[in-house]
């Protein structure tokens, strides 16, 4: 359903959850955008969705080189101001579960602009790209999630699973650090407590699930530098932390 609505003389418009082609966060969206006659307002909202931890975001100030920007027809349209949220961090915050509402003004597109990118500078994670002007989301279907920016989670120890013998090890020390989206296809890369790094390769969609006990979780197929292929399972909850499963073993990392 579209949410298009003109006013003759100012040109001005504006669509409620427009369509994205692709977007690097699974925990943000754009609810609005509104051009007027003077500038181009976006209303964002963040979502955060773990179990026990507050999390804080911001937006780079206006002027800074990871400022966001507006991208239409090979034009750039520079960021005016933010509303409702800070441009350092540490400030701004959400609970767990909770959503967080703000905006950010830019220069005025044109009229006839029917798409754009939205770019958070040079070394940002908030990138979505192909943000339609004329078609809304479904919101009675769940959107597909897309890889988050850049992060890193880790974890101090380590065990493993046996399902032929259907029993776990002991949990031994060790630190394990894995870099989530090292790339724009959402690889893995994994710094083991040997010094060694593996490299893991995305081949799937994000998808989003949560347990019999309500543990949120992120589950993708991935390739490992032999070319197996497993499934990398990654928990809210750093207690649960994150799982590898192969056809025959199970490797969970926690902290």
């Amino acid at each position: 359903m579209l949410f298009i609505a003109g006013l003759s003389n100012s040109k001005a418009q504006s669509i409620q959850y427009p369509k994205v082609v692709k977007k690097t966060a699974v925990n943000i969206l754009i609810t609005e955008v509104k051009t007027t006659a003077s500038m181009t307002k976006i209303n964002f909202v963040y979502y955060n969705g773990t179990e026990d931890r507050r999390q804080y975001f911001f937006l780079h100030a206006p002027g800074s080189a990871d400022a966001m920007y507006i991208k239409a027809n090979g034009i750039k349209y520079k960021l005016l101001s933010t509303e409702d949220i800070a441009s350092k961090d540490g400030i701004t915050s959400a609970g767990p579960k909770e959503s967080y509402h703000f905006s950010a003004y830019f220069e005025k597109l044109p009229a006839t602009t029917k798409k754009f990118d939205l770019i958070e500078g040079e070394n940002g994670g908030w990138d979505f790209y192909g943000v339609s002007l004329t078609e809304s989301i479904d919101l009675n279907e769940p959107e597909q999630s897309k890889p988050a920016g850049k992060f890193r989670v880790d974890y101090y120890r380590i065990a493993i699973y046996d399902y032929d013998k259907e029993e776990w090890s002991d949990w031994k020390d060790g630190d394990n650090t894995f870099v989530i989206n090292i790339n724009d296809n959402g690889d893995i890369a994994h710094y083991m407590p040997s010094g060694k790094t593996a490299a893991y390769k995305k081949i799937s969609k994000v998808e989003e699930g949560t347990t019999e006990n309500g543990k949120h979780y992120q589950i993708i197929k991935a390739l490992d530098e032999d070319g197996t292929t497993f499934r990398f399972q990654l928990f809210d909850d750093e207690e649960i932390g994150l799982k590898m499963m192969y056809g025959n073993v199970l490797i969970q990392f926690a902290k």
